[in-house]
């Protein structure tokens, strides 16, 4: 018998990557928010034994991936509501995806997914043909594209809450806590050494690296 979702809405996810990518002063393109949502299922499937992390259904569109109910919904422009509370597995996921990705070009982003072969395989079955979650399992189990689980849940382990994190711009990347959770945003990408550190009036600042080129 499978696993609920960790997330109980495919909406609640995809307002928390825009909420992050607003609180950090960036613009996240209707195109890079479904590369980010099949990215974050496809990943936590294969860490999880093909669990979704939301439950939401993946199409093999004319230029990736996308995510049907999220497409209508932000069609013309995110809602204006706040995301749900998440699960503390979901939130400490959606952290990790964001700092492996998130500050990624939506174009870099996209060759990475055309590379895993799924969507292209899902593609020749038919146009927006469903992507099954037990292809995404099989692709990903296994996965070192966000570091190795024990280096990452480590690393988790040690984050201060009181940090203050600051985009490669040198924007201030605003902590934003969703509603009813008690993790906050934006955490460094787990497992990697941290950028430069300094003390300041709001306690230690450290600036986010980019993440380096997507491992196939």
């Amino acid at each position: 018998m499978s696993k609920a979702p960790a997330a109980r809405s495919t909406l609640d996810i995809a307002l928390w990557f825009q909420a992050r990518s607003d609180s950090a002063g960036e613009r996240l393109p209707p195109r890079k928010l479904h590369f980010l949502l099949y990215l974050a299922q496809a990943l936590f499937a294969g860490e999880n034994e093909g669990r979704k992390l939301m439950p939401g259904t993946f199409l093999a569109g004319e230029v990736g991936p996308l995510e049907p109910n999220i497409y209508a919904l932000f069609e013309e422009g995110a809602p204006d509501r706040q995301p749900g509370s998440l699960s503390v597995a979901a939130e400490e996921f959606l952290q990790e995806i964001w700092g492996r990705f998130g500050h990624e070009p939506a174009k870099e982003i996209e060759r990475f997914v055309h590379r895993d072969g799924v969507w292209e395989a899902a593609k020749k079955l038919g146009k927006n043909a469903e992507i099954p979650i037990e292809l995404m399992t099989k692709l990903y189990a296994g996965s070192r594209v966000l570091g190795l689980r024990q280096a990452r849940e480590e690393a988790a382990a040690r984050r201060d809450p009181d940090e203050v994190f600051l985009t490669p711009s040198g924007q201030r990347a605003r902590k934003w806590v969703p509603q009813g959770s008690g993790a906050s945003l934006p955490e460094p990408r787990a497992g990697e050494r941290p950028g430069e550190e300094r003390k300041g009036a709001g306690g230690i600042r450290r600036i986010i690296p980019p993440p380096g080129k997507p491992e196939s």
